[in-house]
């Protein structure tokens, strides 16, 4: 619903704006890259650029902000940047996800039990592999 709405806007605003059609290859170029970082504003409204969503994961991701994901979260702590993991920890708990630009999904795992069946899925899955190739 979102994106009909910023695509109607776009469209009324380049109906007013190039009407007149004297615009300069520069200035549709603008227009058209608006349009194309709106949309990118509108699929991506709380997590980075290019990352899946995940409704299945709603409640264990921390929001972040349009296109960037939680990097300005974590950017925002320079004195202490385990400070966004821990606060992210009170409030989610000891798994939750968050969503960075160029690495995409990132699980953190704060529970022994949960890394230990990590590992060991992991081994399994190694050992299989290997067995059968």
């Amino acid at each position: 619903m979102a994106i009909l709405a910023i695509a109607s806007a776009v469209r009324h605003f380049a109906e007013r704006h190039l009407a007149n059609g004297n615009r300069s290859p520069g200035q549709l170029a603008a227009f058209a890259a608006l349009g194309i970082f709106l949309a990118a504003i509108a699929k991506y409204p709380d997590r980075a650029i290019f990352v899946r969503a995940r409704p299945d994961l709603k409640k264990k991701t921390v929001p972040g902000h349009p296109l960037v994901g939680n990097m300005i979260q974590a950017l925002t702590s320079k004195e202490n940047p385990l400070y966004v993991l821990k606060a992210c920890f009170d409030e989610y708990g000891d798994l939750y996800t968050l969503t960075i630009p160029g690495r995409g999904r990132i699980f953190v795992v704060n529970n022994p039990e949960f890394i230990e069946h990590i590992l060991k899925s992991t081994l399994v899955v190694l050992a299989l592999s290997q067995s059968l190739s």
